[in-house]
């Protein structure tokens, strides 16, 4: 989630759930790994200007995101214990 920094609090979020079979969330192979996830979460334009609805996400050079992973539905593949 990116941070609304104005008294407005309107913050950007977006979410994804990952597939389990899609080799962009294993153990890499390769030196790099087929991309996944969000491929434009905010535009420049948007994260720079006050928004419509005065939005700020940018303040004093700072920008603020909260991450919140919810590994409550995820299946370990390979794991060699319950407890990974």
């Amino acid at each position: 989630m990116l941070i609304d920094q104005s008294p407005a609090q309107r913050h950007h979020s977006e979410a994804f759930r990952p597939d389990p079979q899609s080799s962009s969330f294993h153990k890499p192979q390769a030196p790099t790994n087929v991309a996944a996830g969000l491929p434009q979460f905010i535009s420049h334009t948007e994260l720079l200007e006050v928004g419509r609805e005065g939005q700020t996400f940018v303040k004093n050079d700072n920008v603020y995101i909260h991450v919140i992973v919810d590994m409550d539905d995820i299946v370990a593949v390979g794991c060699p214990s319950e407890t990974c």
